[in-house]
């Protein structure tokens, strides 16, 4: 958008799964790993594919006030039990799935990830922002080589975005004086219309793969900012 000022932002909050990590090639070797490991001949692609697709449910679920709030971690293992029969998993002790779901505490970053938060931090408070619990993303960060100032778990709002409540507490957590001094960045449309809705500004992240195979992934078009990667959106704040 013309009217776009890099000068009032404050802080920058990041979307983690898809948009900072690549979950779905970490999740694919974790089960391709486990399953050469037990003789399990797996499609590990389709595996994390559908893994991952139960998660949406499950959080509208805790925000429609359909079930309580619960962690993500413990959301992520009971998505694990269900899906585990479709690909011959559902035979292996509890203790190796229980390992298996400690993939998403280890999710290797995009290649421009790191270097991207270290740029951007020369200026700005660089957050995550994220429906992951507190401890999962900041072992994730230290796996990954992620420099963040800040980690603002959705936790800490009792809510899972989209829901405007994560936005508020984080717009609150990192000092602004408005909604519009923190510049929200995803790779996901709902995540980011949901932070405009609040009053944030929005930066577009296009991280194809994201999307799997055959998919279409998000129009960046309408948001204040569209960049390939992290380090394109460094150079567009001119630093």
């Amino acid at each position: 958008m013309k009217d776009f000022d890099p000068a009032g932002i404050r802080a920058l909050t990041f979307d983690v799964f898809g948009t900072v990590v690549d979950w779905r090639t970490s999740v694919a070797e974790a089960g391709r790993q486990l399953a050469r490991r037990h003789g399990i001949d797996l499609d590990a692609n389709a595996f994390a594919e559908k893994w991952r697709s139960g998660y949406s449910g499950k959080l509208a679920e805790v925000n429609s006030g359909q079930r309580p709030r619960e962690r993500l971690n413990d959301l992520h293992r009971e998505i694990l039990a269900e899906v585990a029969p479709a690909f011959g998993l559902d035979h292996l002790p509890d203790a190796e799935l229980d390992r298996l779901n400690l993939v998403w505490h280890r999710l290797r970053a995009w290649p421009d990830s790191a270097h991207g938060l270290w740029r951007l931090r020369q200026r700005y408070l660089v957050c995550a922002l994220s429906n992951g619990d507190s401890d999962m993303l900041a072992t994730m960060g230290k796996f990954a080589g992620l420099g963040w100032d800040m980690v603002i778990s959705v936790e800490m709002a009792n809510s899972y975005k989209p829901e405007p409540a994560a936005y508020i507490k984080a717009i609150e957590l990192v000092g602004a004086q408005r909604p519009d001094q923190v510049l929200m960045v995803a790779a996901h449309a709902n995540d980011l219309e949901a932070a405009r809705s609040c009053g944030m500004r929005t930066a577009f992240v296009h991280r194809p793969t994201e999307w799997g195979p055959g998919k279409e992934p998000d129009d960046g078009s309408g948001f204040d900012l569209e960049v390939p990667d992290l380090v394109a959106l460094a150079v567009k704040l001119g630093i």
